[in-house]
């Protein structure tokens, strides 16, 4: 009978240290958002971009090249520094996105800039963290001729 109450006692134990330690886990992840979420009441600060080229290709072949001018909006705090600190990351993650959407044509292509303003703050939420970059704009895009 006292192995028997020994064993319930210890299960007990065990039970409440494993509840205990996962609402501590809990604690801090919403902690560590808290942080983020209360970056979303101050104003946005904007981080432009270096412009990045995309060669278009249609049929194998470079049909155009185009420019991509692009402002990050971020919060002030943990946010900015993070992405401010990564903007080299940033930018990679775009030209991945840009890349893969290169050869593509009709609605999830390069030409549907809503689509791809999505797909690169997915991106960058997804390989970064979500809540660093809030939205994306676009503040230019040129195109020109490939070069012969």
């Amino acid at each position: 009978m006292r192995s028997f109450m020994q064993a319930i006692i210890i299960t007990f134990t065990l039970i409440a240290v494993g509840v205990g330690g996962f609402y501590g886990y809990l604690k801090l992840k919403q902690y560590q958002a808290d942080q983020f979420s209360h970056a979303n009441n101050q104003a946005p600060i904007y981080i432009v971009l270096e412009p990045i080229y995309q060669a278009m290709f249609r049929n194998g072949h470079v049909y155009q090249t185009r420019q991509y001018v692009i402002q990050l909006e971020t919060r002030p705090g943990d946010p900015y520094k993070l992405a401010k600190a990564n903007v080299p990351r940033i930018r990679d993650m775009i030209i991945a996105v840009l890349n893969s959407l290169s050869t593509r044509t009709g609605p999830q292509s390069l030409d549907n800039i809503e689509y791809v303003r999505g797909e690169i703050l997915q991106k960058i939420s997804t390989d970064l963290r979500p809540g660093v970059v809030f939205n994306l704009a676009f503040m230019g895009i040129s195109t020109e001729p490939p070069l012969e």
